[in-house]
């Protein structure tokens, strides 16, 4: 149905506009038959051709609001138990109400009676007054500095771990419950992440959802807000802009909430808004990130994520000129920006070089199959969901220079890098 409005909405425009199908698809870089498929409604039309669309005909996303989008249901389990799919199959983990719990790996079967023994079953630990917390401080950070390098699968695990230890000894923790629960949050949120960048948008909001619960439990309200960003993000990889908009705008106007979540929440609210085409929004939401120093962003949100990438609003920024028909620009910004991203954060650079190479697309198609033969060993190291869909993204838009000798060269290691563990 909504590619059929889409459909129509585009020939009354390009009607309006007096331009034949020629014409419009020598603007927006379609073929012809694309187009007249799409207008037919026998195609239904990409969030990137939506986009580009709305950028040409100057439609503050009107067109982009008709294109379906995936609903992200229900975040939760009704049998208690929650993790992650993979392609070996659910990693699934289950808290114990009174302490312990069971994670298990693919192949593993449930254990429903806390009497039996089994495989990565664990036990409540006897009150302590030791301080764990400042023993799984430093462990915390070496898997956030594994997450910014290694496939998200196989960092799951240790993430994972370190929540249930954490959750367990604030149980019985005598001097240091408050910063074992916050330990525990930050390890929690880390799923979430490491959850999304394995493809399980589902898993990722229960995860997200622990964090804010065991921040709360501490006293600490940052993760609240930002339960609210992650969330945004989620939405935008999955098509939803508006709602991303609508999550990102509850935080990125409160002055109650942190400075650095705020300017986190204003930038995936530009995000949102140029995925829409909507460039007055966009410049509102960007001016109100820019005005937050990246001092405070570094303080408020420096255990958060897998973090270390230095301050992406330039590189945001240069994202949503692409999104907003201007590839000139945003090939400008990423080419200063995107190579000061240390060498150390493999996921980063895989990220944000996949989408200067997209931007390419639209200026010299040579350059950007240059800049993803570089990239594409990032790309299979980090194994990232999210990354997928941009290079899917990449590999619809150069596929319109499919006669060139680069892009023939390129496409075999394009469809060898899609090709990798998916996840359902």
């Amino acid at each position: 149905m909504r590619a059929s409005l889409f459909g129509t909405e585009l020939r009354r425009l390009r009607l309006l506009a007096g331009l034949s199908l020629t014409d419009l698809a020598g603007r927006v870089n379609y073929s012809k038959s694309h187009l007249s498929k799409i207008e037919r409604g026998e195609k239904a039309p990409t969030a990137d051709f939506a986009r580009r669309c709305d950028s040409f005909f100057a439609r503050d996303g009107a067109l982009a609001s008709l294109v379906s989008v995936p609903d992200l249901g229900d975040t939760g389990r009704d049998d208690g138990w929650s993790g992650l799919h993979t392609a070996d199959g659910p990693w699934l983990i289950r808290f114990d109400p009174d302490g312990g719990g069971q994670f298990l790996a693919p192949g593993q079967p449930r254990l429903d009676s806390r009497d039996e023994p089994g495989m990565f079953r664990w036990r409540p630990s006897p009150p302590s007054a030791e301080p764990a917390g400042a023993m799984l401080a430093p462990i915390l950070g070496a898997v956030r500095a594994m997450a910014r390098s290694a496939a998200s699968g196989a960092v799951f695990p240790l993430a994972v771990a370190l929540v249930g230890h954490a959750r367990d000894a604030a149980r019985n923790s005598r001097t240091d419950r408050a910063s074992l629960l916050k330990l525990g949050s930050r390890s929690a949120e880390l799923c979430g992440w490491l959850a999304q960048e394995c493809g399980d948008d589902r898993a990722s909001l229960w995860w997200t959802k622990l964090a804010v619960e065991l921040s709360d439990a501490a006293g600490d309200t940052h993760m609240v807000a930002y339960a609210y960003v992650r969330r945004a993000l989620v939405a935008l990889y999955c098509g939803d802009a508006q709602l991303a908009q609508r999550l990102a705008a509850t935080v990125a106007e409160r002055p109650t909430v942190s400075p650095g979540i705020r300017r986190l929440a204003a930038q995936r609210e530009a995000q949102a808004y140029a995925a829409m085409g909507d460039l007055r929004g966009y410049r509102r939401a960007i001016g109100r990130a820019a005005d937050i120093s990246d001092m405070d962003n570094a303080a408020d949100t420096s255990g958060l994520g897998p973090g270390n990438s230095g301050d992406l609003l330039p590189i945001v920024t240069g994202w949503c000129q692409y999104d907003l028909g201007n590839a000139d620009q945003a090939v400008d910004l990423l080419d200063r920006h995107v190579p000061a991203i240390p060498a150390t954060s493999h996921r980063a650079r895989a990220r944000f070089e996949v989408r200067r190479a997209l931007a390419y697309t639209d200026v010299d198609v040579a350059r950007s199959c240059d800049l993803m033969h570089s990239v594409l060993p990032d790309v299979r190291r980090v194994d990232s969901a999210t990354v997928r869909s941009d290079l899917h993204a990449y590999t619809r838009a150069v596929a319109r220079w499919q006669h060139r000798n680069c892009v023939q060269e390129l496409m075999p290691q394009l469809l060898q890098a899609l090709s990798g563990p998916s996840y359902p």
